[in-house]
């Protein structure tokens, strides 16, 4: 096999997973939605943090609950542009705040 085909291979592989790009989700045991913050941008501690343009009142860790749906997050109501989508009945643990 050569080079391009494994580069191709593993590329298929990944593009045909139902992953989520901003984190992981699992299945709300009560049927409502969550928000789990993970951890902070670059790993360090977080002071605040906020989830569209609204300081979010939970720690890193803490589930709290969230309409389904379209959301941004970012370190200042003015730094909102990370956006991730939250499905319905699930608990979405937010951990990549890469590009």
């Amino acid at each position: 096999m050569t080079k391009y085909t494994i580069f191709l291979t593993t590329l298929l592989f990944f593009s045909c997973s139902d992953g989520v790009l901003r984190g992981y989700e699992e299945t709300s045991d009560d049927q409502k939605t969550y928000l789990v913050i993970e951890e902070d941008k670059g790993g360090g501690i977080i002071s605040e943090v906020y989830v569209d343009n609204e300081l979010w009142s939970y720690g890193v860790g803490e589930k709290g609950v969230i309409e389904p749906g379209q959301h941004s997050i970012g370190r200042s109501a003015e730094d909102c542009y990370i956006e991730f989508t939250v499905k319905s009945e699930t608990v979405f643990h937010f951990d990549y705040w890469g590009p």
